[in-house]
């Protein structure tokens, strides 16, 4: 299993994802830095060819605009017909799993 971070986010540390990560595994980091999400479809072909490398146990790490999480979400749902998701819980300041099918 391997955990894309779909936008790495400063404010959002890795740290308590880590325990998620298989053995001698990475974080996949896709986008960092300042998205503009008022132009989503400026970064549908990268998610597009993203998902197109991912497996159907993979996990995405969610952070950032919701729009650009819509479109993670949607294009994963689409390919696998399911979602695994890593997201922060911010009262217990740390990132939890949920997959749904």
């Amino acid at each position: 299993m391997d955990i894309w971070v779909t936008h790495l986010l400063d404010r959002f540390p890795l740290t308590t994802a880590v325990k998620f990560l298989d053995p001698g595994a990475e974080f996949k980091k896709v986008f960092e830095g300042n998205m503009n999400s008022s132009q989503p479809q400026k970064y549908l072909p990268k998610i597009k060819e993203t998902v197109d490398l991912m497996k159907k146990e993979d996990f995405l790490l969610i952070v950032g605009s919701p729009i650009i999480t819509a479109l993670w979400c949607s294009i994963f749902y689409k390919r696998f017909g399911r979602l695994n998701l890593l997201i922060w819980d911010a009262v217990q300041q740390k990132y939890v799993k949920r997959s749904l099918a």
